[in-house]
C-alpha cells in the first residue's frame, strides 16, 4: 500500500538520524528535513483529483496567480472573486520559482507539514516527548488531510505557531501568526481557542482555575447549542465570510454527520489523560489543559451533526491536543503495551477513514510525474 510504505520510509529516514526520538540538535533536524522533503515531493507531484479540494480551488489560484497582481486581488470587483490573500501569495511565490501546478502543491505541503513538524520540534525544547512517536501519529492521522484541506491547514499551521508563541510569552509574535493564518482562511479565528484553553488551565489560583474551567465547559455547551445564531452573528459582522454561514448554517446543502470511528478514537484518548492523572505524568495544570483540549476536540467533531464540514473547526485544536497525547505516551510510566495499542488503533483509524472510506479522496495515489497511474 503506497501511503503505508511512504509513512514507514519517512519514519525510517528520521530514525537513522535520531534513533531515540529525542534529539533536538543537528541530527534530529537533518532527519526531519529529509523526511519532509520526501513527503512534500509526493504531495507536489500528485495528479489533480488526489485530494478533493484540488478540483475546487487549486486551479483557480494557479490561474489568478499567473494573471493578476495582489492589488487586483484585493479589489475583488476587479476579478469577480474573493480570494484568500495569504494563499494567493503562496501560489504567487510558487509559480515564481517554477510555473507548474506541482509547484504550489509542493509549497502548500511544505507550509502545512513542514511548518507543523517544525513547531512540534520547537516544542521539544519545552517538553520531553518522543519525536519518532509524534511523526508516526501525525502521518497516520493527518497526512491524507494535508492533501485535501490545503488552504485551511495552512492556517492551522500558523495558528499552531501562534500557540507556541503564546506559551513562550512572545505575544506580539503570537498575534502576527494569527493574522497570517487569517489571511489564509477566515476560520483561523478558531486558533484563539487553544490559547484561551491554555490561559484557563494555567491560572495560578486553584479555586479561580476550577471556576474558569467550569465556565469554559459551560460556554462550550452553550456555543454548541446556539451555534447557528453565533454563526449568523459572525457572518453579519464581517468576522466570517457569508459563504461559511451558508455552508455551515442550518440550511446548508451538505447535511450533518460525523465519523463514528474518529469519535471512538478520541474517547479512547481520555484513557491517556486518566493514566497521566493517576501516574503524575503531566502537571496538574497540564492535565487540565490536556482534558480541555481533548474535550473541545471531541465537541467540535460532534458539531458535524449541524453541518458535515463543521468538524473542520476541530483542526485548530487537533495539533495542541496531539502534542499532550504524545507527551503522555512518551513517558516511561506508560506501559509499552499501551503505547503499542494506541499506535495500532491510530493505524486502524487511518485505514478506515482514508483507505476503506476514502475520506479526502486521496486513495489510490496517482502521479503521472512519478509514474504512479
Amino acid at each position: 500500500m503506497f501511503y503505508f510504505v511512504l509513512f514507514i520510509l519517512s519514519i525510517i529516514i528520521y530514525y537513522i538520524f535520531d534513533k531515540k526520538g529525542n534529539n533536538v540538535k543537528n541530527n534530529g533536524w537533518i532527519g526531519l528535513s529529509l523526511m519532509t522533503l520526501l513527503l512534500c515531493v509526493v504531495a507536489g507531484c500528485r495528479d489533480y483529483g488526489i485530494g478533493t479540494d484540488t478540483l475546487y480551488y487549486s486551479g483557480d489560484y494557479f490561474y489568478f496567480s499567473n494573471h493578476f497582481t495582489l492589488i487586483e486581488v484585493l479589489n475583488k470587483d476587479k476579478i469577480g472573486e474573493q480570494l484568500a490573500v495569504g494563499y494567493f501569495l503562496l501560489n504567487k511565490l510558487a509559480i515564481s520559482l517554477y510555473n507548474d501546478m506541482s509547484s504550489p502543491l509542493f509549497l502548500t505541503e511544505f507550509c502545512i507539514l513542514g511548518g507543523s513538524l517544525f513547531v512540534f520540534k520547537k516544542f521539544q525544547h519545552l517538553y520531553r516527548f518522543n519525536y519518532l512517536l509524534l511523526i508516526a501519529l501525525y502521518l497516520f492521522l493527518y497526512y491524507n488531510q494535508t492533501l485535501n484541506y490545503m488552504r485551511q491547514l495552512c492556517a492551522v499551521t500558523f495558528t499552531f505557531a501562534s500557540y507556541y508563541s503564546f506559551i513562550i510569552k512572545k505575544y506580539r509574535q503570537c498575534l502576527i501568526w494569527l493574522f497570517v493564518a487569517y489571511l489564509f482562511h477566515t476560520s483561523a479565528v478558531g486558533g484563539i481557542i487553544p490559547i484561551a484553553i491554555y490561559y484557563v488551565a494555567n491560572v495560578e489560583a486553584k479555586k479561580k482555575r476550577k471556576i474558569l474551567v467550569i465556565i469554559y465547559l459551560l460556554a462550550l455547551v452553550v456555543v454548541s447549542l446556539a451555534f447557528n445564531a453565533l454563526l449568523v452573528f459572525m457572518a453579519g459582522n464581517g468576522i466570517l465570510l457569508d459563504i461559511y454561514a451558508e455552508r455551515y448554517g442550518k440550511d446548508n446543502n451538505f447535511g450533518g454527520d460525523f465519523s463514528t470511528s474518529q469519535v471512538l478514537y478520541i474517547l479512547i484518548g481520555y484513557l491517556l489523560i486518566l493514566i497521566s492523572y493517576k501516574k503524575n505524568i503531566l502537571t496538574i495544570k497540564q492535565n487540565y489543559l490536556a482534558f480541555l483540549l481533548h474535550t473541545t476536540n471531541l465537541v467540535m467533531i460532534l458539531m458535524g451533526l449541524y453541518a458535515f464540514f463543521l468538524f473542520r473547526i476541530a483542526f485548530f485544536i487537533a495539533l495542541p491536543d496531539l502534542l499532550y497525547q504524545v507527551i503522555i505516551l512518551s513517558s516511561k510510566k506508560v506501559n509499552f503495551l499501551v503505547r503499542f495499542v494506541f499506535v495500532i488503533l491510530t493505524m486502524f483509524l487511518w485505514l478506515n477513514l482514508y483507505i476503506i472510506h476514502n475520506n479526502c479522496e486521496t486513495f489510490p495515489y496517482k502521479s503521472h510525474i512519478l509514474g504512479f497511474y
